[in-house]
């Protein structure tokens, strides 16, 4: 997530769409009063590299972080023989981030309120399918999910999936953002938002930094889906689907 008061953006971020790529690019335009949420160290290394403003604003200040129910309930956990008291199920854990990358609109407007309106707000879709595929690799990679079939994936995370994707980019179950991107028409959605924000943003300067960004190998593709796993993925994509198809539709009239 950005929240930009210096180009009144704020961009929200879904999950396998290029974000982390979008996010670096779009510090680059950041000022020292933005807020700019942590990425991995890689790409934190990439962004400095680049010259680009990092991770910075997005921490809760002492009072918030240590004034609050949270942390009680954190000193009561660090407490010996309190779990077998109490039986708490996660370990103590003090959350130092008031922002983070995945930030849902309803929590961001729990903290800066009706300012969320002032903004221009931005986030990318996907096509479902791809997107979902793209989710169950990067799995595979950083939990050791091989045991996992795409099948069982499906039915187990699908659902919460998209449900989380809308969570992100809605405010009392309606949509907040007013300039979707579309990753595969991301050249022509440049365009579109340049004209609407005044960013004058370059494609081939984000296409760069998306091709100098790690990638994960892939290990299933979109190609090698049956028929009946594209349907089911779209059963619980349902929502999701008919957001992305009428911003895709508005990308696709855009005039050049």
């Amino acid at each position: 997530m950005i929240i930009s008061k210096f180009n009144n953006f704020i961009f929200f971020k879904n999950m396998k769409v290029a974000g982390s790529s979008f996010e670096i690019y779009l510090s680059k335009f950041c000022s020292t009063e933005d807020i700019i949420t942590p990425l991995n160290y890689k790409e934190e290394e990439l962004r400095k590299k680049l010259g680009y403003k990092n991770k910075q604003n997005y921490k809760k200040n002492f009072i918030e972080q240590y004034i609050n129910i949270t942390f009680l309930k954190y000193l009561v956990k660090k407490i010996p023989l309190t779990k077998y008291i109490i039986n708490y199920k996660t370990l103590p854990r003090l959350e130092e981030r008031k922002f983070f990358h995945h930030m849902p609109a309803t929590k961001l407007y729990s903290i800066i309120g009706d300012q969320i309106y002032r903004y221009n707000k931005i986030a990318i879709l996907r096509n479902p399918i791809s997107m979902f595929v793209s989710m169950y690799n990067h799995k595979l990679k950083i939990q050791n999910f091989d045991y996992i079939e795409f099948d069982e994936f499906i039915e187990n995370y699908a659902e919460e999936f998209f449900n989380h994707q809308l969570k992100i980019i809605s405010l009392n179950n309606k949509i907040i953002i007013d300039y979707f991107l579309i990753y595969e028409r991301i050249e022509k959605s440049f365009k579109y938002l340049n004209k609407n924000i005044k960013l004058n943003l370059i494609y081939n300067d984000f296409k760069d930094i998306n091709e100098k960004k790690f990638s994960n190998p892939k290990k299933l593709s979109v190609n090698y889906l049956k028929d009946y796993q594209k349907k089911k993925i779209m059963i619980y994509a349902n929502e999701y689907y008919s957001v992305y198809l009428k911003a895709f539709k508005i990308i696709e009239n855009e005039k050049n």
